[in-house]
C-alpha cells in the first residue's frame, strides 16, 4: 500500500514509517526539515515541504499517489499560546490542506494526529464523545477544530478520517516544541544524577504516559486496518501509567537509586490531566501498549547513560 506521512520528520514520525515500511508498505515522508543525507539508502522516501504551503502538499501527494495519508505537522501547547496565528495556519489550516488534496488524488483514508488536549481544561470526562470545555486551550481548540473538519469530510465527500487522540507521548527521540513531553525529557534528566528545577509544574500535577513506540504502533494499525473506523480514538499507555510527576521521579530512583533532586516550584492553575482509556483502540484496531511507564523509563535511562 502506498502511504504517504505528512510531518513525519519529528518526535513519533520515524517510529511510523519504520514500522510501516517493515511490513513491506511503500512509504513517503514529506517534513518541513531537509532532507537527510543518507535517505537514499533508506526504504522510505523523503520529500521535503512545508504542510502550510498548498503546492508542496499537492506535489507530495502527486508523487507518492497514496492509498492513506497520515497527518503529523502540528505545533504543541506553549507555541500554539504564544503564536496563535500561526497555531492556527500550521494545526487548521496545515490540516485542512491535507484533507482537501487527500480527497483531490482519491486517498481512502487519512490518520489525523490529534490529542488529549481537546479534554482540556478541565479533563473529567475524557471519553471519545466527550463535550469541549468553552476554555479549552488554543494547542486543544486547534486539534478539536482538526478533528471537525474530518467530520465534515467524511459528511461531504465520503472521505474516511481518523482521528486519533494521543496523551501525553514519552520516549527516545529529541523533542522540539516546549510542552509537557519537554517538561518529561527535563525530568528525565536527572536520572544522570544532576538536579533538575521544574518551574512550570507541580510535583502533584499529573498526566497519563504513552511510549512512543506504542503511539506510533496504534497509528500503524489505524492506517492498515481493512474496515471501517470511527471519527475518534484516544490512544494511551496502561491505566496504571496514569501518574503524577512526582511518581515518575519516584520511578526513576528506583531504576537509578542516584537520580538528582527535583525541585518543583509551578504556581497557578494545577495540571488536571484525566485517565484516558484506549478501549475503543483495543477493540476496533486490537491496540495493545507493550510498555509500561517504568519499562520505557528504564529503556530511556539506559539511552542516556549510553550517551553520558
Amino acid at each position: 500500500m502506498n502511504i504517504l506521512a505528512i510531518g513525519a520528520g519529528g518526535f513519533m514520525g520515524a517510529f511510523i514509517a519504520r514500522e510501516l515500511a517493515e511490513l513491506g508498505h511503500r512509504v513517503t515522508v514529506m517534513d518541513f526539515k531537509p532532507v537527510p543525507a543518507d535517505a537514499e539508502n533508506s526504504s522510505v522516501r523523503r520529500l521535503q515541504g512545508d504542510v502550510t504551503k498548498v503546492e508542496n502538499v499537492r506535489s507530495a501527494m502527486e508523487e507518492s499517489r497514496p492509498e492513506v495519508v497520515i497527518s503529523l505537522a502540528g505545533l504543541l501547547t506553549s507555541l500554539c499560546a504564544k503564536e496563535p496565528y500561526k497555531a492556527t495556519q500550521v494545526n487548521i489550516m496545515g490540516v485542512a490542506t491535507v484533507l482537501e488534496q487527500a480527497r483531490l488524488i482519491g486517498a481512502r483514508r487519512v490518520i489525523n494526529a490529534s490529542s488529549a488536549g481537546v479534554c482540556s481544561p478541565d479533563r473529567v470526562d475524557t471519553r471519545e464523545d466527550c463535550h469541549i470545555s468553552p476554555k479549552v486551550s488554543m494547542y486543544g481548540a486547534t486539534k478539536f477544530i482538526g478533528e471537525v473538519l474530518g467530520r465534515e469530510f467524511r459528511r461531504n465527500y465520503n472521505l474516511e478520517v481518523v482521528n486519533l487522540r494521543y496523551s501525553l507521548v514519552y520516549g527516545a527521540g529529541e523533542v522540539a516544541t516546549p510542552g509537557n513531553a519537554m517538561r518529561l525529557k527535563k525530568i528525565e534528566s536527572a536520572a544522570s544524577g544532576k538536579d533538575v528545577l521544574i518551574d512550570d509544574a507541580r510535583e502533584t500535577d499529573r498526566v497519563h504516559l504513552v511510549h512512543v513506540s506504542d503511539a506510533a504502533h496504534a497509528t500503524v494499525l489505524a492506517t492498515i486496518a481493512p474496515g471501517a473506523l470511527k471519527p475518534v480514538y484516544n490512544i494511551s499507555g496502561v491505566p496504571a501509567d496514569f501518574l503524577s510527576f512526582g511518581e515518575i521521579v519516584d520511578i526513576l530512583r528506583r531504576i537509578n537509586p542516584k537520580t538528582g533532586r527535583v525541585t518543583f516550584t509551578g504556581q497557578g492553575t494545577p495540571i488536571r490531566y484525566g485517565m484516558y482509556l484506549s478501549d475503543l483502540a483495543r477493540e476496533d484496531l486490537s491496540y495493545i501498549p507493550r510498555y509500561t511507564a517504568e519499562s520505557g523509563l528504564r529503556e530511556n535511562v539506559r539511552r542516556l547513560s549510553d550517551v553520558l
